[in-house]
């Protein structure tokens, strides 16, 4: 085969020359003044090469042409590794980007599925039905304020006075507003279907004091629907945000967790329930 145009060996022919070296004992392959190919896609056929039992001439150095068109010889690719890593290098270099990409998009989404469930839920249902929004004039009352017995003045006082007499909405307080005939949990959920929006203040009173705190919590998240995906709002003091149940953050969105260091009513939180509540 010498002096020809042979630019490799395919894979049936060296396995037939196998199978005649161990037939007949040796068996020889002449391959000098061929230009065979070393490029990327017979790397198979150079590492054969250097491997086989075969008898080849030329100290099994052939000229070769590699992927960039420029001639070369095949001993130059004793290291397959380097050839393999500039044929394939850059592809699984491009494939592994791509896979930190879909992961990195797929973490982003399952992400903002978790935090904006319900707002998603809403949007697609606004998007493909007629799902109208809920507004406070469906309800009977414009904020349900939850909170503690022990510590009233914030919310029964201070929160109370901004969102009726500032922000014009009706408020319903258990102190206030729950007949003493009433059944509590009855008389909480009754209210917070009322409700426009659910506003809980959370405390480390309301935490460890109040016997209804779980009951209350979780009735708000209940109250959460497509059609008013902003209806609870948190205020929250720092300290405490790590005893919310983890299911009422899967259910409101994360600006609607209002977190404090102090109970004081400025400029900044009245801004956030102004545009929270209204």
């Amino acid at each position: 085969m010498r002096q020809n145009v042979v630019t490799a060996v395919s894979k049936r022919d060296r396995e037939i020359m196998a199978d005649n070296r161990e037939r007949l004992g040796s068996f020889q392959l002449f391959l000098a003044d061929n230009i065979l190919s070393c490029g990327c896609e017979h790397i198979n056929f150079l590492q054969w090469l250097q491997l086989t039992s075969v008898q080849l001439d030329n100290n099994r150095n052939f000229t070769c042409i590699n992927s960039e068109g420029v001639f070369t010889y095949t001993l130059v690719y004793l290291q397959l590794e380097d050839l393999w890593r500039q044929c394939w290098g850059r592809w699984f270099l491009n494939f592994s980007f791509i896979l930190l990409f879909v992961f990195v998009i797929g973490h982003l989404l399952v992400f903002l599925w978790v935090k904006n469930k319900t707002v998603i839920i809403s949007n697609v249902f606004q998007f493909f039905t007629n799902l109208r929004l809920k507004k406070v004039s469906d309800y009977r009352y414009g904020v349900f304020i939850g909170y503690c017995n022990f510590d009233y003045q914030f919310a029964c006082v201070t929160l109370r006075e901004y969102i009726e007499e500032k922000l014009k909405l009706t408020t319903f307080l258990q102190d206030r507003d729950l007949l003493p005939s009433s059944a509590v949990s009855e008389g909480i959920m009754e209210a917070m279907t009322s409700s426009y929006r659910i506003l809980l203040v959370v405390n480390e009173s309301f935490v460890k004091q109040n016997d209804w705190f779980l009951f209350t919590v979780r009735s708000a998240v209940y109250s959460v629907t497509p059609n008013n995906p902003f209806r609870v709002v948190i205020i929250v003091e720092e300290a405490q945000v790590k005893q919310l149940p983890t299911e009422l953050f899967n259910c409101i969105p994360e600006d609607n967790v209002i977190r404090i260091n102090e109970w004081l009513l400025d400029y900044k939180l009245k801004e956030s329930l102004r545009t929270r509540l209204q």
